[in-house]
């Protein structure tokens, strides 16, 4: 804050404020922190937000591998492992994950469960959709570069 003095009818009284340069100086630094930590802030949220499909999937493999242990075979209804709808939506609604069969294509030997994004995940277009499969590899489907022939590599980091 400058302190400037005017002289008025000979004495000297000082004026105390900021000048429009000051302010708008302020207001260009404020405009460009913002413009840098908006977005950074808004891919750090989509990022947290992965760890719910993470977590959703990992629980429909465990519970695939108990119903595969009573049962002799997995399933892709969703309902049958416990969860209260088929699809299952995620705890915050992020995601939506099913089951269908894997690489054999007989759910009773297979299966691949998908977290599919919904709603303001579907912004997250770095890592695109979670999987897992009944060997317990871990994957990404619907990635940047997925349906590119031959197809991209996965993203690093996303699991």
């Amino acid at each position: 804050m400058a302190i400037r003095q005017e002289v008025r009818t000979g004495t000297r009284q000082p004026l105390i404020g900021y000048s429009l340069i000051e302010v708008m100086v302020v207001v260009a630094i404020v405009a460009i922190l913002a413009a840098v930590a908006i977005p950074s802030y808004q891919a750090q949220i989509l990022k947290t937000r992965r760890t719910e499909a993470q977590s959703l999937l990992l629980d429909i493999a465990g519970r695939q591998e108990l119903y595969y242990a009573d049962n002799k075979t997995f399933t892709t209804d969703m309902t049958e492992l416990g969860f209260g709808a088929d699809p299952v939506v995620s705890e915050n609604g992020y995601y939506r994950a099913d089951a269908v069969a894997g690489d054999t294509g007989d759910i009773g030997t297979s299966f691949v469960a998908t977290a599919t994004r919904r709603d303001s995940q579907t912004a997250d277009t770095h890592c695109g959709d979670f999987t897992v499969d009944s060997e317990g590899n871990r994957g990404l489907a619907n990635y940047p570069g997925a349906d590119d022939d031959p197809p991209a590599a996965p993203p690093a980091g996303c699991w």
